[in-house]
């Protein structure tokens, strides 16, 4: 799939559970309060690659030539759409 032709999405059980073992969900394992900037700018390009390859199934290549901002993007509106789910589910 190329990134042109992702349609953000959130995660399933399964896949949230695989990114909670992987150390990278940002609730439950939150980069502490006093972590430098880069220590938290590392972690979320961590978990934007790993949502683009596990999630999504782009190569490190197609990683690599998408856009910066807009792969970030895709990975924030990824967690959101997956924490907005949980939220409304529990609303209810």
């Amino acid at each position: 799939m190329a990134f042109e032709d992702i349609k953000v999405r959130g995660l399933t059980f399964a896949e949230r559970g695989e990114l909670i073992k992987s150390g990278l969900d940002p609730l439950y394992t939150p980069v502490p309060e006093e972590a430098p900037d880069t220590e938290r700018l590392l972690r979320s390009r961590e978990l934007a690659q790993w949502i683009m390859q596990r999630i999504y199934g782009l190569t490190e290549d197609e990683i690599n030539a998408a856009p910066d901002n807009d792969l970030m993007e895709v990975a924030l509106d990824t967690m959101r759409f997956t924490h907005e789910k949980k939220a409304e589910i529990e609303k209810n």
